[in-house]
């Protein structure tokens, strides 16, 4: 039916379709199947921003166990780091409450813990002790964590960030899928038959 009064959001689905995809929905709509909403960041925040998503995201799931990946990447001049992202796809219930993933972040400055180690042989074992270590837990899908206290870089220094993250339901890793170098991106999967495997 009409509704009664004007208003509405302008929206846009991500498979364009009538109208570029783009349409109407009154402010008194209400329901939506799955909606979803992004808090922006400006994009000067940050000198650098070190991310393998723009090769292409992979997607594992699994309901039992800890998700381990690990990105490594090298410093483009001396500076800090400041703060670490990851893509979780948090879980609801049947009643709509939401259950957060439970995550830990692992930093490793100079990190060659993995050189020389077969890509698909790699342990958590191999793993030094973390420069910086902190846990937390999410609600969101996509999360950004400012570390307390920021890590000193060199240029052209390898460091490494892993995300643990036990969940409830998908869990997404943004990782070097691109096939052009080796030693990027590790994944572990504790609950999964494939256990370690390198997607680099």
């Amino acid at each position: 039916s009409r509704p009664s009064a004007n208003g509405a959001w302008l929206c846009r689905n991500s498979t364009p379709t009538g109208n570029s995809g783009y349409f109407w929905m009154s402010y008194e709509q209400e329901f939506a199947e799955n909606p979803i909403a992004f808090d922006m960041e400006p994009a000067d925040n940050y000198d650098h921003n070190y991310q393998y998503s723009g090769s292409n995201g992979v997607h594992f799931s699994t309901n039992i166990g800890p998700t381990y990946s690990i990105n490594v990447f090298t410093a483009e001049d001396d500076e800090v780091l400041e703060a670490v992202s990851f893509f979780a796809d948090v879980s609801s219930l049947s009643d709509g409450t939401v259950v957060p993933a439970e995550y830990t972040i692992m930093i490793f400055k100079d990190f060659t813990a993995f050189d020389g180690v077969s890509n698909s042989e790699f342990t958590l074992a191999e793993l030094p002790e973390a420069d910086a270590e902190f846990s937390g837990t999410t609600e969101n899908f996509y999360t950004s964590v400012g570390l307390a206290e920021p890590l000193a870089l060199e240029a052209g220094e390898k460091y490494a960030v892993c995300v643990e993250v036990t969940h409830h339901g998908r869990w997404h890793y943004y990782v070097d899928n691109g096939n052009t170098d080796t030693g990027r991106s590790y994944v572990y999967c504790t609950a999964s038959s494939t256990g370690s495997y390198a997607v680099d």
